[in-house]
Parts: C-alpha cells; sequence; structure tokens
C-alpha cells in the first residue's frame, strides 16, 4: 500500500489530488489522504447535515480526478459525538455514510464513490462498533478513547475483521 503526505510547499507529480487545501504526495510509508468532514449538534438539530456534509466534500476534494481519489478515506466525524459518549445510531451513521457516497458519485461517479472509504468517527465503542461494520457504506471506525482500553479496542478491531472477511467473500 502507498501512503500520501501532505506537501504544502509543492504539488507532486505522482499525485495531484488536492485534499482539502494541500496537495498530496506519495511516500513509501502505508497510510492514506483522509478528508474529515463533520457536523455540530446546532446543524443535527436544524436539519442542516447534508447541506453542511455536502459544502466540506465538494470543497475539500475540490476538482480531483477521480483516479486519485481511489486511495482517500472520508472521515464522517460528528463533532457533537466526539468525547462525549453519545452516538448517532447504526441507522443514522449508514444514512450519513450513504449521503457522503451519493455527493461523491454526482460529483465524480459511482465507481469513485465505491472505491472511496468512509470511516465513522463519533465515539466508537466495543458495545456499536459490529453494528455500524456490518453497514454497507461504513467501511470502517476511527476510534479514539476506546483505543486507550486494550479490550475495549480488541473488540472493535475484531468487528472489523468480521467485516473485512465477510467483504472478502462478496
Amino acid at each position: 500500500m502507498t501512503r500520501f503526505t501532505r506537501d504544502l510547499k509543492r504539488p507532486s507529480a505522482t499525485g495531484s489530488c488536492a485534499v482539502g487545501t494541500a496537495p498530496w504526495r506519495r511516500s513509501k510509508r502505508t497510510d492514506y489522504p483522509n478528508e474529515t468532514v463533520n457536523n455540530s449538534q446546532t446543524e443535527l438539530d436544524e436539519n442542516r447535515v447534508e447541506e453542511v456534509l455536502e459544502r466540506q466534500l465538494r470543497k475539500g476534494l475540490g476538482d480531483c480526478p477521480p483516479k486519485d481519489l481511489s486511495s482517500v478515506v472520508i472521515a464522517y466525524e460528528p463533532v457533537w459525538a466526539i468525547g462525549t459518549g453519545r452516538t448517532t445510531t447504526v441507522a443514522q451513521a449508514q444514512e450519513v455514510h450513504a449521503f457522503i457516497r451519493s455527493v461523491i458519485a454526482s460529483a465524480f461517479g459511482p465507481a469513485t464513490a465505491n472505491s472511496i472509504r468512509v470511516q465513522y468517527g463519533g465515539s466508537v465503542k466495543p458495545e456499536t462498533a459490529e453494528a455500524l461494520m456490518r453497514e454497507n457504506d461504513v467501511d470502517a471506525a476511527l476510534v479514539g478513547g476506546a483505543s486507550l482500553d486494550p479490550r475495549s479496542f480488541a473488540q472493535i478491531v475484531r468487528s472489523a475483521f468480521k467485516k473485512m472477511a465477510a467483504n472478502a467473500h462478496h
């Protein structure tokens, strides 16, 4: 796997996709460019989540060629859930992730939308990880505080492995 890193000084000849405001370039490590989208409690209460996320996605992904987007990871992090112990329901997370894919599909095509990994990062807990991972559009979890407890983190990792095994059979 290839790593992409931010290079704020110059665009790279090997990767022309500007995620956010910084160009990404390949290096020899193993992580990926990512774009984080989020919403506040106020935006949730005012039913503006889709509007806010679409604006962030279109600005953040800009005019990237679809071929450069295939290795991007989108992280959905509902700000109101981070560190609070509150989470969206599994159905809400799936709905938001499906919406994220639909925005990408409308801008870059369905193949690109299906190739991008979309992860959930709103207070992932062992109790919710397996159900989240079963959802079609939730590809992974961005684990925060639960990663500090080895047992909790191990349960979340097992949920991820179950998803990977299920996807390998399709």
